[in-house]
């Protein structure tokens, strides 16, 4: 997105308020209220109506049971309902408030701050803030901020304290090839309140709920997003953007990607039919969640076939993301496309080994992960790196594919690229029978090691371990499946393949920066030199063993 080009906006904005007010010299202030721009001349009543004053030792708008709509502030670019350039905003709210556009050529938003961070405060519980934009050929937002361009770790958070907040588009016509966001900026936070978002419907152009460039934190209170259809609806999409060094060229990234749900927090993201692409929630780094999480993806509209790659994910990580579910519930479901899976944490093969890609159940947190059905993929979940259940349950579902037999469907519950280990809880996992000759429906597959040490309930499927199948039958379901024994192992062993190597090593290494997790009999293991800890100087030690040196 050409962020860059409101940097001009704002700069054209601030010359035209050069001007003189009246027969005094007012301050001008860096903010347009409904096309209005504020001065000390107009800020106890920057409407005329009593409804809006601004206060500029605290760079803060107070609301009171107004409505007014935006203007075009600059002749076929922007137009906004409310817009701050170059300084943060806060606007506080009491009663029931709406601000709305009209449109523009180029970029509609509803309240845009440029270079600043934006923050919404309900006064209290009842308060409500409704924020529309509106029809444009180019950008549709409904909230707009961005980061400060000297330094882009700074300005374009979004935060929400207290009341009811909601974001959408009221254009009246569905936007023809513009992006179409709900909430668009670096940090999103809600501490308390209430906030849902969407976007607009486009015909060519992305129609995503919340988009953020950054984290975002929902502390308290509730999020819901909604994407509508477009090429790619998202309910909720979280990136982390490297920006180029205009000094050094060199490739610069603040962090961010993650979503982070707080014990007693909700978040429900919903993605409409999208035509080649629908994720409920889309993570650049992961999912940290404690709280309430529902994500729905629909069907993709555009035909699914040998010459139409679509997908639809209920939650998706790209390359570098660990799932961690410590709690709460979760729910994900994938509508029908070429690829369908209810939670996709997708490992970045281009790396020589697996540093992410990790889905972790803990907590006791209820997890449900179902596929709707697929074209060629149908699968419940996929794991890119190692997936951990200790405690709590999942329920992960494929459902029915309809690939031609020259192809090869399938439809699965979990594929794990790395190891499944099941050391408590309860898994129920099904696979959808696949009726192609050359299909297959696996209940549970791995690459890497499988130990279920609890209890395994399955439908009739199959249970693969690399190269060796073994086939669940009705009977066994009330028994415990080991498929490998965990037993004695000796101390230093923490991968339990009954060697001391750099495995080994490596593995404390990667548990020391939250890689991987340990359960309690590979802790133990891992103090090789037996200091009462885990530390650095365990891994250490371990190499100088293999390599026959003091240690």
């Amino acid at each position: 997105m050409k962020k860059r080009i409101l940097a001009l906006v704002i700069a054209l904005l601030l010359l035209a308020g050069v001007s003189v007010v009246g027969t005094s010299a007012a301050a001008r202030y860096s903010i347009w209220v409904g096309g209005v721009q504020v001065t000390s001349d107009n800020a106890s009543d920057v409407l005329g109506d009593g409804t809006v004053k601004y206060v500029a030792k605290e760079n803060c708008l107070y609301l009171n049971n107004t409505r007014f709509c935006g203007e075009e502030l600059v002749e076929g670019v922007m137009s906004a309902g409310v817009y701050a350039g170059g300084m943060d905003l806060t606007i506080r709210f009491s009663g029931n408030n709406m601000i709305s556009e009209w449109g523009a050529n180029e970029w509609s938003i509803g309240v845009g701050v440029e270079e600043g961070n934006l923050t919404l405060i309900g006064e209290d519980s009842s308060a409500s803030l409704a924020i529309y934009s509106s029809y444009t050929e180019g950008y549709s937002m409904g909230v707009y901020t961005t980061y400060n361009y000297d330094d882009i770790t700074q300005g374009g958070d979004v935060c929400v304290d207290g009341g009811n907040v909601t974001v959408g588009y009221i254009g009246g016509e569905t936007l023809v090839d513009a992006t179409s966001v709900g909430i668009y900026c670096c940090d999103m936070i809600v501490k308390s309140g209430n906030v849902v978002s969407e976007g607009g419907v486009s015909s060519t152009g992305d129609s995503i709920g919340v988009k953020a460039y950054g984290d975002i934190f929902v502390e308290s209170g509730s999020l819901t997003a909604k994407g509508k259809e477009g090429a790619t609806s998202v309910g909720i999409s979280v990136e982390s953007v490297e920006f180029i060094d205009d000094v050094t060229g060199d490739y610069v990234s603040p962090g961010g990607g993650y979503l982070n749900v707080k014990k007693g927090a909700t978040v429900t993201a919903e993605a409409s039919n999208g035509q080649v692409h629908s994720f409920g929630i889309s993570l650049a780094r992961g999912i940290n969640s404690e709280g309430t999480v529902t994500a729905i993806s629909a069907d993709t509209t555009y035909p699914a076939g040998p010459e139409a790659v679509t997908t639809s994910y209920g939650i998706v990580g790209w390359g570098l993301s660990n799932m961690n579910f410590t709690g709460g519930k979760v729910v994900a479901k994938a509508g029908y496309a070429y690829d369908s899976c209810g939670i996709n944490a997708i490992w970045d093969k281009t790396l020589d080994y697996v540093v992410a890609g990790d889905v972790t159940i803990s907590g006791g947190a209820d997890v449900t992960s179902i596929s709707e059905g697929g074209y060629l993929y149908s699968d419940g979940m996929y794991v890119g790196g190692n997936f951990k259940l200790d405690s709590g349950s999942l329920f992960a579902s494929g459902g029915s594919v309809t690939a031609e037999s020259e192809y090869y469907p399938e439809s699965g519950a979990i594929f794990a690229e790395g190891d499944i280990n099941i050391i408590g809880g309860v898994l129920k996992a099904s696979a959808t029978e696949v009726t192609q000759k050359e299909g297959s429906d696996i209940t549970i597959y791995s690459f890497g090691d499988i130990i279920i040490s609890d209890n395994l309930e399955v439908n009739d499927g199959k249970l693969v371990n690399g190269d060796e199948v073994s086939y669940i039958m009705q009977d066994s379901f009330d028994k415990p499946i080991v498929v490998r024994e965990k037993g004695y192992a000796e101390l230093g062993d923490v991968n339990f393949d009954e060697d001391i190597n750099i495995k080994d090593a490596t593995a404390i290494q990667k548990h020391l920066a939250s890689l991987v997790i340990f359960d309690e009999e590979a802790l133990a293991l891992a103090d090789f030199n037996e200091d009462g800890g885990v530390s650095i100087k365990d891994a250490t030690a371990i190499q100088k063993f293999i390599a026959g040196l003091e240690y």
